[in-house]
């Protein structure tokens, strides 16, 4: 509705080709702004340092004076502002060339941060021809306003859809003149607004409080045309007729997604528009509404006025002298002629008071109208410009605003011009443009608009000043790339408004806001979205883009394209033994290593973890990319330190090269795995794969067994196929079986007993682990009670190993004490055996666990012990009572003397802990001689016994009791 839009209008016009005079708090001027100079005839250089005195009539002055008793000077201006009460009164100005000027004068103070007075400020309007501002203030209007304003029927069907809301909403009035307001809001907001009021959900939760009297403001979310989602704060109000009736409702919206930008100015406009009457009338032309401003102005009340003839308010005499010109009869229509035509109208008229007294206002009257585009009724909007900007808050704010809106506004303010003379002209700049932009206001005044900017935007045509906006007739917002005067990068955001002139010297009005940080804050946010935090290299998401782009360019130019992916061996043994920022550094080292070996133009990339990849463009045969390949993984293999300590990685390579109708997902498959295959190969090593490879093929094997065998792994744990045999251990000295090691079998129905080497990967890599792992524990410890029954003290300990995924599921602690108490084994005769490299796993809640079961009773081995990357401080922290030693080293130890001070170290170790010492594989008589001089005391292996089912073992370990 053009309500909202007229009142501003009139404000507006009502303010424009103000005089600001400031002075300090001797009363001498300081600032005498444009518009002080255009209305008096004097210079800012003539009238600073001079009292303001000489402006006024002397005989006003004194009269004034002995009003307040005070002497005839200036200081009748500042008695009541000097005591914080701003004040607005009419004034004579006599004018350089002796014209006499009645003005409108409001008088404040200014006070520093102790609240002590630095001055004043007089603002004062001409309120003699106060029509000349009229299209200034509306065009700083249109700048900062973007307000839809929508009124509908009492039915809610839309009657106003004013270009605000065309603008903010995207839909023409044409098309909403009739319907419903309801289709511009989000249903979910309406639904949960009409729960809240238990009403239905439709477009009456809008209106159950206006439709009380009493007006309401919300915030509501408003869907545009092209499907945006807009914040609006929507204040809906009742109009009401002579009986009171609702006649139709107002909803006057403002777009708050971005409203922090013009804040301020908007803040200045509306408390500048307070104290104004709002008078609706029917058709006829009687009143059916009268708001609050219109009684407090005119002394009428709403029921007095409601069903009534406006006309009574005016000066007769005004009325028949414009029924004059307009050669009509001298009644209310005159102020109805051009309205009803649809041309709103702005007017001086005379208001008479209740009591008599003469008001001068500047009033708006614009035409409602109907869903068939017929006039519904009349809107009067009156500002009473004799006391204009009464409130201290509304004349503190928009006489700061008006007066700093160039000169002294925080952002780049600019006249830019768009004519035909004067295209991208800067015309007028203040002191934050130049701040802004680097260049003075003189070198600015000299340029236009295109020498700002940046060279790659320099010669596009949305630069230029035809383009500043898309219709200059209704403003815009836009960005800009500008080059700073010292050549830094500089990102504006023009808030663009167009001024009404003559065609060949056009201009807009423009708010700059530097916009640079939020640029570059943009662009970093976008570079973290491609890029890995740690070492800076594209991600996944990128990678796949620039292999996307590279298929496409290797179709054109007939080449192909080869991906390496890159998996590094060892790098887990770097996290384990000196942990993660190590690792990180590892990654961070590998990724400067490789990139410095790759042909300008490669990509590199980390998928995440210890896997990388590289894309290679240009590539014509399959040696060109594994002379790459090669480069890489020496580079890889290029020794580090980390904290004085020396380590080495290594990497597994899997290469794929681009097929006729390769896909980015398909080469990334293919390489991975060629990788594996590299990988499961010995590591360190490069294999080239593709559809029919060997790596394809082991891969497509490998899926295959893996599926096969986790659906009979499931059958076996529900058959019971399952089954534990035993190896014993033995004490060197005395020949003594002291414990046994459980040894998981699976009895297959087809391939006979399976070695957990043949399925426990399976079931590690499934859930499947978790009751095949109980259910070891369980039978282990039920063997071994029934060995005490049988055996009594001679009866072995069981030995159970754990696998890591026990480890990290976190019930372990009360998997073993429900198979302690299930088959009531004591806990002094349970080992738990866990591998050297899960203990990096054992995190202090798991060692605590680990802590209370030995403190049952439960001994703790760690096994496999050398293959590892643990360190002794990690050892001593962890309750440990055996250490294994792994068999690769008994194995190795008569030969290799590395492998034999490994067994020697560990027996030291032992020794030095406290901890017993068990040597794995023991298979010859040397061996066990070997280890009996280094002092070893506990030994397992095909020398004594291989692992035997249940039965077997009971017996070999009675017949060894004997």
């Amino acid at each position: 509705m053009s309500r909202s839009r007229d009142l501003f209008a009139g404000v507006l016009d009502a303010a424009t080709e103000q005089s600001i005079i400031a002075t300090d708090a001797q009363g001498l001027i300081t600032v005498f702004n444009t518009g002080a100079e255009r209305m008096l005839g004097y210079t800012a250089e003539e009238m600073i340092g001079t009292s303001p005195e000489r402006l006024h009539d002397p005989a006003e002055i004194r009269a004034r004076a002995e009003d307040l008793g005070l002497p005839a000077d200036f200081g009748v201006f500042l008695a009541r502002p000097a005591t914080g009460q701003p004040e607005t009164r009419q004034w004579t100005y006599i004018t350089r060339d002796g014209r006499r000027l009645l003005a409108s004068i409001t008088v404040s103070a200014m006070r520093g941060p102790r609240g002590e007075v630095t001055g004043f400020i007089k603002v004062g309007t001409d309120i003699t021809e106060l029509s000349r501002s009229r299209d200034l203030f509306a065009g700083v209007l249109d700048a900062a306003t973007e307000q839809s304003i929508i009124a509908t029927d009492p039915q809610g069907l839309i009657t106003v859809f004013n270009t605000g809301a065309e603008r903010m909403l995207g839909y023409t009035a044409e098309e909403m003149i009739g319907t419903s307001p309801e289709r511009l809001h989000d249903p979910a907001e309406i639904r949960a607004r009409a729960e809240d009021l238990g009403l239905p959900a439709d477009f009456g939760v809008f209106l159950a409080r206006p439709a009380t009297g009493q007006p309401e403001t919300r915030q509501w979310t408003y869907i545009t045309r092209d499907g945006r989602r807009l914040l609006a704060s929507i204040t809906v109000s009742a109009m009401r007729g002579p009986r009171g009736e609702v006649t139709g409702f107002i909803k006057v919206g403002t777009d708050i997604t971005e409203l922090s930008r013009s804040r301020d100015l908007f803040a200045g406009v509306l408390d500048a528009a307070t104290e104004q009457s709002i008078i609706a009338t029917d058709p006829q032309g009687l009143i059916t509404v009268f708001n609050t401003g219109a009684e407090r102005m005119l002394g009428y009340t709403a029921e007095e006025m409601i069903g009534t003839s406006p006309e009574r308010l005016h000066d007769p005499a005004e009325i028949r002298a414009r029924a004059e010109d307009l050669g009509l009869p001298a009644d209310f229509g005159v102020f109805l002629a051009r309205p009803a035509t649809g041309q709103p109208e702005t007017r001086q008229w005379t208001y008479i008071t209740r009591d008599g007294r003469r008001l001068l206002a500047s009033i708006t009257v614009s035409a409602m109208r109907g869903p068939r585009g017929e006039v519904t009724g009349f809107i009067k909007v009156g500002t009473d410009i004799t006391e204009l900007n009464r409130s201290r808050a509304a004349l503190q704010e928009s006489e700061s605003r008006f007066r700093d809106l160039f000169q002294y506004a925080p952002n780049g303010m600019m006249l830019v011009g768009v004519g035909a003379d004067n295209a991208g002209q800067f015309l007028q700049v203040n002191p934050a443009m130049t701040r802004l932009t680097g260049y003075s206001e003189g070198q600015l005044l000299a340029m236009t608009m295109s020498d700002l900017a940046a060279p790659a935007d320099s010669e596009s045509p949305t630069t230029g000043p035809v383009a500043l906006t898309p219709d200059l007739t209704i403003g815009g917002s836009l960005e800009r790339h500008w080059v700073h005067a010292d050549g830094s990068e500089l990102w504006v955001q023009l808030s663009l408004s167009p001024t009404e002139s003559t065609t060949a010297d056009a201009s807009v009005v423009g708010q700059v806001e530097d916009i640079t940080a939020r640029k570059r804050a943009e662009a970093a946010l976008r570079h973290q979205a491609l890029h890995d935090g740690l070492t800076g290299l594209p991600n996944r998401v990128l990678l796949m883009d620039r292999i996307e782009h590279a298929l496409s360019k290797s179709v054109r130019t007939g080449t192909r394209i080869g991906v390496l992916y890159i998996d590094l061996d060892g790098f887990k043994g770097i996290n384990d033994s000196a942990g993660h920022t190590a690792g990180d550094r590892a990654l961070v080292h590998v990724a400067n290593q490789v990139g410095a070996v790759l042909r300008p133009g490669d990509t590199f990339a980390r998928l995440g973890g210890d896997e990388f990849m590289v894309v290679c463009e240009g590539i014509e045969s399959a040696d060109a990319v594994t002379a790459v390949a090669r480069r890489v993984l020496a580079a890889i293999r290029t020794p580090f330190r980390v904290d004085g300590e020396a380590f080495a990685l290594s990497g597994s390579i899997g290469v794929r090269i681009s097929e006729a109708r390769s896909s980015p997902e398909q080469l990334l498959h293919e390489a991975d795995q060629a990788m594996y295959v590299a990988k499961g190969s010995g590591k360190g090593r490069i294999e080239v794969g593709g559809p029919d490879s060997e790596a394809q093929l082991a891969r497509t094997a490998q899926a295959k067994r893996h599926m096969r065998l986790s659906a009979e792994l499931r059958q076996a744990v529900e058959r019971d196929e399952l089954i534990l045999y035993g190896q014993p251990v033995l004490d060197l000295r005395s020949g003594q079986v002291v414990a046994v090691e459980s040894l998981l079998r699976w009895m297959h129905p087809e391939l006979s007993v399976l070695a957990p080497g043949d399925f426990l990967d399976v079931a590690e890599a499934t859930d499947l682990i978790f009751p095949i792992g109980s259910r070891v524990l369980g039978e282990a410890c039920r063997m071994a009670a029934t060995w005490v029954d049988l055996l009594g003290p001679a009866a072995p300990s069981i030995h159970v190993n754990i696998s890591g995924r026990q480890l990290e599921g976190g019930n372990l602690h009360r998997e073993v004490l429900r198979a302690l108490a299930g088959t009531g084994l004591d806990p002094s005769q349970l080992v738990l055996e866990l591998t050297e490299t899960h203990m990096p796993l054992i995190a202090n809640s798991l060692k605590n666990d680990l802590q209370g079961l030995r403190d049952r009773g439960v001994k703790v081995a760690i096994d496999d012990l050398g293959t590892g990357y643990s360190s002794l401080t990690r050892i001593t922290e962890l309750p440990v009572d055996i250490l294994k030693i792994d068999m690769s080293f008994v194995a190795r130890m008569e030969e290799d003397p590395a492998s034999a001070a490994v067994v020697r170290g560990i027996l030291s170790i032992g020794d030095a802990l406290g901890l017993d010492v068990i040597a794995e594989g023991v298979e010859t008589p040397s061996q066990a001689v070997r280890l009996g001089e280094y002092g070893c005391t506990g030994v397992q292996g095909y020398l004594y016994s291989r692992p035997l089912p249940e039965e077997e073992l009971l017996a070999h370990l009675a017949k060894a009791g004997r």
